[in-house]
């Protein structure tokens, strides 16, 4: 699994622009986690369609992220790029 940051540390509308894609595209949540760490919070939504899973995480310090195998996340990327604007 290949991970890609893209938000920054509290950048709620890329989670949700993410959150938003994944529904839309009929990604379903099958799970999902917050925690905290000391200072650090980590929030973390795992979605599959079929075969495929998707893990949408926001934690202090790195960001924003989407993991998922590496043609997929590829993928994922370009058209969530394309879908915001």
């Amino acid at each position: 699994m290949k991970t890609e940051v893209i938000g920054t540390e509290y950048d709620q509308v890329s989670f949700e622009n993410a959150q938003k894609y994944l529904v839309a595209n009929g990604y379903k949540m099958v799970r999902q986690t917050n925690g905290h760490a000391g200072s650090q919070e980590v929030r973390s939504i795992k979605y599959c369609k079929g075969e495929l899973e998707v893990i949408l995480e926001s934690e202090t310090y790195i960001g924003v992220t989407l993991s998922a195998e590496a043609d997929d996340l590829r993928r994922i990327c370009n058209e969530l790029a394309a879908w915001r604007e």
